[in-house]
């Protein structure tokens, strides 16, 4: 137990990792390789510790990744695809996969599982400090995300987004503390030093995601007092942060400054234009991408309308090298997860990795209603965090990017807590008030 677990969180670590790796010279492949065979390893450890019969599989969960796996594949082979690229498009799934099973089925104490959330919490904490230094260092780019990539300014976005559900979680079902609300400023501060603007749209709608789903488990339909006062605060925090967020992002405002005046018609405009410019040659924006990226293979034969034009297409690409104008889209920032799987994958692949996710958020729910813990319980805060965290994937796949579901750092985090979520091996009542 205590050597599969160390070897999932040295995978976490080296995942945490890959930008500070590349920066030193290290290439890319070399942690993903790791990341890979430690997974692998400590799966089949997971294997030979349980035997097979012991082991608890989801079914419909394995006939979905099964599923999925047959259509990448196929996709492959229907389009020639490169067996190299193929792998890359496929191994972040197949990684979070095995994390899932693995914890879902280790007899974990509560000296293990705080080792887990210790791991985990340190990286988020050292990617805010790392910010700070990169703020000081080279200023407000998109480049330089944390430790986690070197490139990609998504993840700017979507780690906060997830981390700082993962803190909330922790200061409504665990302890009440200040210091989780301080990283979740921290995390925040990180969006803005990525110069990444969504967060200030995205975050209103993660954090009323986040209370409806409250409000939803612990009450009725009638709102409580204290709710209220949730409802309150909440709203507060909302204006604030959309206020403060145009105000400081020159896009956003008339005057083009960093600390600008606030009209809400010159958001919307802005908004519209940079989602969605249809009426082109190359359409732009991520609303417009996706919908083109839809029309391009609807207007393709039935084979790439099911299985795509093959995982090797947009998965290392380049933006400069004009991939994407082969499908109608001018760039890469107009191509969202949804979009990028549907011209790789086609349907049928698009449909089975949301549906991966969708289950994986269902059982943990129906995991966290069934064994009923109580509130501040280590269990149930990690129990909510993982869904609302479905959320959170939704909204990145769907209307942004892929960097959550090709992300390892994400990935990881998010199928590592699922694992030990719907684990009925773990004595749930035994860690209560273990972990600080």
């Amino acid at each position: 137990m205590k050597t599969i677990t160390y070897l999932m969180c040295f995978a976490v670590n080296v995942a945490f990792f890959q930008g500070l790796l590349y920066m030193i010279g290290i290439a890319p492949s070399v942690p993903k390789a790791i990341i890979l065979l430690s997974s692998s390893f400590a799966f089949l450890l997971t294997i030979i510790y349980f035997k097979i019969r012991n082991l608890i599989f989801l079914s419909t969960f394995v006939l979905v990744l099964l599923a999925f796996s047959y259509i990448v594949f196929i996709s492959h082979s229907l389009n020639d695809s490169i067996l190299k690229e193929t792998l890359s498009f496929y191994h972040y799934t197949f990684v979070a996969c095995l994390s899932f099973f693995i914890f879902a089925n280790l007899p974990l104490n509560s000296r293990l599982l705080a080792v887990i959330q210790k791991n985990f919490e340190i990286l988020i904490v050292f990617q805010i400090i790392f910010i700070v230094y990169k703020f000081f260092k080279w200023g407000i780019t998109e480049s330089i995300v944390g430790t986690i990539s070197y490139r990609g300014g998504a993840l700017y976005t979507i780690f906060p987004l997830l981390a700082i559900t993962y803190f909330i979680s922790k200061f409504f079902y665990f302890k009440k503390k200040k210091i989780y609300l301080f990283f979740c400023v921290g995390l925040f501060f990180m969006a803005f030093v990525g110069g990444k603007r969504a967060i200030y749209f995205f975050l209103p709608v993660v954090l009323i995601v986040i209370f409806l789903i409250k409000n939803h488990i612990e009450t009725s339909a009638t709102l409580s007092m204290k709710n209220l006062k949730t409802v309150g605060i909440l709203c507060a925090a909302m204006i604030l942060i959309v206020n403060v967020g145009v105000r400081v992002t020159p896009t956003l405002n008339p005057e083009k400054s960093h600390w600008g005046s606030f009209d809400i018609n010159h958001v919307v405009k802005y908004v519209k234009f940079y989602n969605y410019r249809p009426n082109r040659e190359y359409v732009r924006g991520r609303i417009a991408g996706l919908f083109q990226a839809y029309k391009y293979i609807a207007n393709s034969d039935i084979t790439v309308f099911l299985f795509g034009s093959g995982p090797d297409k947009l998965i290392n690409y380049k933006s400069r090298d004009g991939t994407e104008r082969k499908y109608g889209i001018n760039n890469s920032g107009a191509i969202t997860g949804l979009a990028t799987y549907l011209i790789s994958v086609g349907v049928l692949g698009s449909a089975l990795i949301i549906i991966l996710y969708f289950l994986v958020g269902r059982q943990v729910y129906k995991t966290m209603r069934r064994q009923n813990n109580k509130p501040h319980s280590v269990v149930y805060y990690l129990q909510f965090f993982v869904f609302c965290g479905t959320f959170v994937f939704m909204l990145d796949f769907i209307f942004y990017t892929r960097a959550f579901v090709q992300t390892h750092a994400l990935n990881l985090l998010f199928f590592i807590i699922a694992g030990i979520s719907t684990n009925k091996n773990f004595k749930f009542k035994a860690v209560m008030n273990v972990i600080p």
